[in-house]
Parts: C-alpha cells; structure tokens; sequence
C-alpha cells in the first residue's frame, strides 16, 4: 500500500467531487505505474540490496552457516538465490497475473490517499520463527522511487485536475506501509 498526503493549490472553483474523482485517477496511474516499472525489480538478484531484505538462512549476516541451508537447498534445487522466488511460481503470478489496484482519495484540497495493490495470496505467507516478512519485502519501495513517484503523481494530477477544469497542480508526500 502506498500512502500519499497531497496539498493541491489553483483549484478553488472545482468542487470536491470533482477534485476527488482527479485524485482517484491520478493515483490508479501511480498504482499502474508502481506496478509496470518496481514490482519486477523485487525479483532480481538486487532486490536484497536495493530494498533491504532480511538475510535468509545461510547468507551473509543470517547467523547461520551456507552449508544445509535454505539457500543452499534452493541453489540446488533451482539453480538461483534470488528474493521472493522459489520455482517462479509466485513470480508469474505477480508479474503475468490479475492485479487489482485500488486508489482511494477524499478530502479534497489536503487530503490523504492509499493505492493499494492485490499481489497473489502465496505472499502472504508468514513464518513467525523467521525474520522474513514476503508481503513487506514484495511492497517495499525505496527513497528514489518515491521520489519519481512523487514527481509523476505531481505531474498527473496536473493534467487530471486540468481536465477537470482547473489550472492547478499538487504536492505530494508518498510514504509506504
């Protein structure tokens, strides 16, 4: 989920509705946009790295030897180390599957608003003696993605609000949880 606070300005003959509606389709274009440029990223053999992951058992930092390991099996077993995959089942479904995004925005002129975005159900799977967590890890962002994020919601909701009638723009604070 991603988590924007906006402050929009020049749009003082637009009503709500109308500011809202902007907003809601400014957002699905950040969600779509999130989806189609980062959500692949997750699955490199950067991911670890670039989004701070936790350490799986038998790497670098985990407390716990390579040898008989998890990463070790899976080496074995499928030839990779990556993040967040095992057989790529998981992967496909994320990346080739059927992805609900859903932008909420209500307030008007300063406002808070989610996009949120369904991944596939085998992400949610949790271990509660590990320090892993797959759905965070699979929604995490970084400092420079949301900051081009910020950038394209300012500049898409120029053009939605535009629409709309208004010669305004907004600025925008993602955050994510």
């Amino acid at each position: 989920m991603i988590n924007v606070r906006y402050e929009l300005y020049g749009t003082e003959k637009l009503g709500k509705r109308h500011i809202n509606n902007a907003m809601r389709r400014t957002l699905y274009a950040v969600g779509v946009r999130w989806v189609r440029r980062y959500l692949k990223l997750h699955f490199g053999n950067r991911a670890t790295r670039r989004y701070g992951y936790a350490p799986r058992s038998g790497e670098a930092g985990s407390g716990r030897p390579f040898r008989g390991s998890y990463t070790q099996r899976k080496l074995k077993s499928q030839g990779h180390t990556r993040p967040l995959e095992h057989s790529g089942e998981g992967k496909r479904l994320a990346l080739y599957g059927k992805k609900s995004i859903k932008a909420t925005a209500t307030g008007g002129q300063k406002a808070e608003a989610q996009v949120t975005i369904t991944l596939p159900r085998k992400f949610n799977r949790v271990n509660p003696k590990s320090k892993t967590r797959p759905p965070d890890e699979i929604r995490a962002t970084n400092a420079t993605e949301l900051e081009e994020l910020a950038v394209f919601l300012t500049e898409q909701s120029e053009r939605e609000l535009t629409k709309e009638g208004a010669a305004a723009g907004a600025v925008a604070i993602l955050e994510t949880t």
